[in-house]
C-alpha cells in the first residue's frame, strides 16, 4: 500500500484533519427510515447520534434568457460520533465517510474504517462503489514544531518552496520579477480575449482561473499592496462573498436565499439581463476602479 521509500511517523502531526468517503449509487432505504440497525452495529464505538437535514442548491436548467432554477430534494445526513466527538461517520443515501481530526496512523484509521465499512456492507447491500476519496487536510506550522528558527528549506524541498527557500533574496529584485510576471500574465489574457469574448470559443476553467487569481494574490503579497488589490480585484471579491453570504443566510434561514443564484453574476443573469450587459457593467466598475487604485498609489 505504501511506497518503497522510508517511512517516517511524526511525533507532531501536521494533519487539520483526514476524510475518507465512499460513494454508491443512491439507497432509498437509508433516507427512508432511521438507521436503527446499522447505529446498533457501531454503537459500541459511535455512541452519539445526531440527523441533519441538508437542502441542496438548486440546478440550472434552460438555455441563456430562459433560464431558471429547480429545486433540489431535501438530504438527510445521518451522523454517528464517538464519545468524545473526535471521529465522525457520516452516512446519506448516496455516500458512508469517516472523518477525524486526531490522525496517528494509516494503520488505525483503516481499522475503523474497515469496520464501520464492513456493517454498511453486511446491512445495506450496495450494489458497488461509484468512487472512494481519501483527502488529507495540512497545516504545517514551524512554531507548533518548535522549529522556528529553522530555515523552510531544511524542513521542505526547495522545488516546492520557491522564493521561501532563500535567505537573501533581495526585495527589488522579487519586486522586478514580480513586474515581469504580471506583463506576461496581462499579455496572456489578452491573447485569451481574442477567442474569449462573445461569441466565445474557448472558456477558461478552473485551473486557469485559479492561476491568475493566485498569482495576483501572490503579487500583491510579494509588493506589500494587499489593500490595492481589494480595487483591483472588487469583481472578484464580490462574486466570493456573494457565495459566503448566500450560504450563510440559506443555512441561518433554513432555507432562505439572499440572491436568485450565487455567484452573483448569475444573480443577474436571473435577473433578466443578458450575458454581454453583464460584462459590459463588470468592465465598467471594475475599470473605475483600477483608475481610483492606479491614482491612489504613493508617487514614490
Amino acid at each position: 500500500m505504501f511506497s518503497a521509500s522510508e517511512r517516517v511517523l511524526y511525533g507532531k502531526r501536521q494533519l487539520i484533519e483526514v476524510i475518507c468517503q465512499l460513494r454508491f449509487p443512491t439507497i432509498l432505504s437509508i433516507s427512508a427510515k432511521e438507521p436503527a440497525e446499522f447505529q446498533e452495529a457501531i454503537r459500541a464505538e459511535f455512541p452519539r447520534y445526531a440527523r441533519n437535514l441538508e437542502k441542496l442548491p438548486p440546478k440550472v436548467i434552460g438555455q441563456p434568457g430562459a433560464m431558471k432554477l429547480e429545486e433540489q430534494p431535501t438530504v438527510v445526513n445521518y451522523q454517528f460520533l464517538t464519545a468524545a466527538g473526535d471521529w465522525k461517520v457520516n452516512l446519506t443515501n448516496t455516500f458512508l465517510a469517516l472523518a477525524t481530526p486526531v490522525y496517528t496512523t494509516w494503520e488505525d484509521f483503516a481499522r475503523k474504517l474497515d469496520e464501520v465499512l464492513a456493517q454498511f456492507v453486511a446491512i445495506y447491500h450496495p450494489a458497488y462503489f461509484e468512487r472512494i476519496g481519501l483527502r488529507y487536510i495540512n497545516g504545517f506550522s514551524r512554531r507548533a514544531l518548535g522549529l522556528e528558527g529553522v530555515p523552510f528549506r531544511d524542513l521542505i524541498q526547495p522545488a516546492y518552496l520557491g522564493l521561501m527557500a532563500e535567505d537573501d533574496v533581495q526585495e527589488q529584485s522579487v519586486q522586478r520579477v514580480t513586474q515581469d510576471v504580471e506583463m506576461a500574465l496581462a499579455g496572456g489574457c489578452m491573447g485569451f480575449l481574442r477567442f474569449n469574448h462573445y461569441p466565445a470559443l474557448v472558456f477558461m476553467g478552473d485551473t486557469g482561473s485559479m492561476f491568475i487569481g493566485g498569482a495576483m494574490v501572490g503579487m500583491s503579497m510579494l509588493l506589500r499592496m494587499p489593500i490595492y488589490w481589494l480595487l483591483i480585484c472588487f469583481t472578484m471579491f464580490a462574486s466570493s462573498m456573494s457565495v459566503i453570504i448566500q450560504r450563510i443566510y440559506f443555512k441561518v434561514t433554513h432555507g432562505k436565499r439572499i440572491f436568485k443564484m450565487s455567484p452573483i453574476h448569475h444573480h443577474f443573469e436571473l435577473s433578466g439581463m443578458t450575458e454581454q450587459q453583464i460584462v459590459a457593467m463588470y468592465s465598467v466598475v471594475e475599470g473605475l476602479l483600477c483608475l481610483i487604485a492606479l491614482f491612489s498609489l504613493p508617487l514614490n
